[in-house]
């Protein structure tokens, strides 16, 4: 994603893409495991895991939807599937330890785009 000329607007509306895309996707599969672990006592194992494949599906295909349908916001969708489903579908042993390392991706990501707009910056001739 480092800027290779061209507009160099372009280069930094598709990092800010791509952190949202990370962001959200990691954030809501986080959420989505989370709230349907917690209604366990509620709906039971069954009713518990039917909500969380309705909200998965629904969110995936929401995701793929975007990605296929907007021509200014696929790449937005494509990060959001692919973090989403990384973070959703971890194994259980991961899920104990959830939070730090969703944020330490999130933290890394932050970090990359940063690291590329200064890239971008310092390579662009123009200024």
């Amino acid at each position: 994603l480092i800027f290779q000329g061209g507009d160099q607007a372009a280069a930094l509306k598709k990092n800010m893409d791509r952190f949202m895309g990370v962001a959200f996707g990691s954030m809501l599969g986080t959420l989505t495991v989370g709230t349907c672990g917690s209604l366990v006592g509620y709906f039971g194992w069954y009713g518990s895991s039917v909500l969380f494949l309705v909200i998965y599906f629904a969110l995936e295909i929401l995701a793929l939807y975007i990605y296929f349908g907007s021509p200014s916001f696929f790449y937005v969708g494509l990060m959001f599937s692919c973090f989403f489903a990384t973070s959703a579908l971890r194994p259980i042993d991961d899920i104990l330890a959830l939070g730090k390392s969703d944020y330490q991706n999130i933290l890394s990501q932050l970090m990359a785009i940063l690291i590329a707009t200064l890239m971008d910056i310092l390579a662009d001739k123009s200024l």
